[in-house]
Order: structure tokens, then C-alpha cells, then sequence
């Protein structure tokens, strides 16, 4: 076979099944994982654009690497976004008078976080 296709050992030798299949289906459940709005979702695509850059650079498509390289920007920005927009939620619940109030200001004090004041009583 060699002699008759000398380019198709070569070629042969560059493919890699196993890590375009790795890159495709990590590529869906990180995309499924962002439609559901979660955050694990920017730590695979980190791991998506790794793996693809060295991927398409040991077969010299340094283009599609260089594209790779800034999804890979893009996701680790994507990431750090994200945590620090995270916020918890503190709810206090208890009966009147037990200073829920007094003490979910000051933890909003501590923490920096917005404190909101109670909105009903049955």
C-alpha cells in the first residue's frame, strides 16, 4: 500500500481518531453544560481548547490552533467572569423579634454583599 499511495502512510501516521473524537463529544457536553448555565461548562471548554491546540498543531494546522488558543483566552475569561459574579444567597427565617434583621446586615456588612430587608409578614 505504501508504495502504491507514498503520501497515505504519512498521512496516516498524523491522524488521531481518539483525540477529534475527544474534542467533538467534550466540544457537545460543554455546550449542553453552558445551555443549562452551568459553570462547569467553561472548565471543559478549557480543557476542549488544550487538547485541540497541541491536537491541530502536531498536524501543523497552526491556524486552527491559533483559533484554539483564543477560545481558550476567551473560556479562561469566560471562567473568572463568571465566579466572580457568583453570588449565595443567605435567607434567615425564624420568628419575629430573634434578630434575623440586625444579623443579615451585618453579614452583608462583612461579606460586602447586598442586604435586603424583609418583604412581608403573614
Amino acid at each position: 500500500g505504501e508504495r502504491l499511495w507514498p503520501r497515505h502512510g504519512a498521512l496516516h501516521r498524523r491522524l488521531a481518531p481518539l483525540a477529534d473524537a475527544a474534542v467533538a463529544g467534550f466540544s457537545l457536553s460543554a455546550q449542553i453544560l453552558q445551555s443549562l448555565r452551568r459553570i462547569e461548562a467553561w472548565i471543559l471548554w478549557i480543557a476542549v481548547d488544550v487538547l485541540a491546540i497541541g491536537l491541530f498543531w502536531s498536524r501543523e494546522l497552526f491556524l486552527t490552533s491559533g483559533l484554539y488558543a483564543i477560545f481558550l483566552v476567551m473560556s479562561v475569561v469566560g471562567l473568572i467572569e463568571w465566579r466572580r459574579k457568583l453570588t449565595d444567597v443567605i435567607v434567615l427565617h425564624g420568628a419575629e423579634s430573634t434578630g434575623k434583621t440586625t444579623l443579615g446586615r451585618e453579614l452583608a456588612s462583612a461579606h460586602g454583599a447586598l442586604f435586603l430587608p424583609e418583604f412581608g409578614r403573614t
